[in-house]
């Protein structure tokens, strides 16, 4: 059928043929000719029989890429799944996904390597084996699914949220499943940096800590369009808290700053209050409860916000 005649039928022939189409059509076939919102609708539903459509800007063919896309990452397993499979997917879903909330990211299988290493003079006086070799268990690398390709694709994403963590890890759990590895943060890093339409970057529950939170302050230095940040409940501390300081003391356009349940302490909260109180123009709001501030913290960034413009 050639759905470019879908302009062309009435109103009653047009719901006909829309109602006749299969939910499994390949998206190549209707990605981009067919924009009924009831059949999206039917497409979304078949799949997700619940869809908060309100959060996908009452679209139901932006919810349908934007929960395809998010449900492939969801799967993604380093070293199993084929890229390729999301990368076809980014073709047909681009210029529909605005937002994009990825609330798990899967390590790869954990297989120990073994590795070959040269016996110590040491253990092969102790050893009665006469091979000058050993075999030792070496940990996997752990690092997940590299984002930068994927937001490099969404030119019209505004809103992106990542979660580098595991829902539901069962028996086997183990904290390096849950690490945000250096490459996952320069690679996310850059791709984000890269992204200038981003204006609400959300990375939470993710053990982002001072080290990888100054490593992607670095990147968001001068963003044109930022405006929301949320860096809550990660591992940040003093140090990255200075870092945080000098994005918002003149180098962003952020107006809100999230570091609920960090690890910031009076010291941080200086440093924070400090940039406050020179050129933090943009910034309306600053979260920082469950943090260690006490009575130090809180009076630093109390003292600072009192210069703050009011609207």
């Amino acid at each position: 059928m050639h759905y470019s005649a879908l302009p062309y039928l009435t109103d009653d022939q047009k719901r006909f043929v829309l109602d006749s189409i299969p939910t499994d059509i390949p998206l190549k076939v209707i990605a981009h000719t067919i924009r009924d919102e009831l059949f999206w609708k039917r497409i979304c539903l078949s799949r997700w029989p619940v869809v908060d459509v309100i959060k996908h800007d009452n679209s139901w063919k932006q919810a349908f890429f934007e929960k395809q896309l998010e449900q492939m990452i969801h799967e993604y397993v380093p070293g199993q799944t084929y890229c390729v499979w999301i990368e076809e997917a980014l073709q047909f879903a681009a210029p529909y996904v605005r937002r994009i909330d990825i609330k798990e990211m899967l390590p790869p299988v954990k297989l120990k390597a073994k590795e070959v290493r040269p016996r110590s003079a040491s253990s092969q006086a102790d050893s009665d084996n006469e091979e000058s070799e050993e075999v030792v268990e070496t940990s996997p690398r752990i690092d997940h699914l590299d984002l930068g390709f994927v937001i490099a694709k969404l030119t019209q994403m505004t809103h992106l949220s990542v979660q580098y963590t595991i829902r539901n890890v069962g028996l086997d759990f183990e904290w390096e499943h849950f690490q945000f590895t250096r490459r996952d943060c320069i690679s996310f890093s850059k791709a984000v940096k890269a992204h200038t339409s981003l204006s609400v970057l959300q990375l939470v529950n993710s053990r982002v800590d001072c080290e990888k939170c100054r490593v992607l302050v670095g990147h968001l230095l001068d963003h044109p369009s930022l405006k929301v940040l949320n860096l809550s409940h990660n591992l940040i501390s003093d140090w990255g808290a200075r870092a945080l300081g000098k994005l918002i003391n003149g180098r962003s356009k952020i107006e809100c700053l999230d570091l609920l349940n960090n690890r910031i302490t009076p010291e941080g909260g200086e440093a924070l209050g400090h940039a406050l109180s020179k050129n933090a123009k943009f910034l309306r709001k600053l979260n920082l409860r469950l943090n260690k501030l006490r009575d130090d913290g809180a009076i630093a960034i109390a003292k600072a916000s009192e210069a703050l413009p009011t609207q």
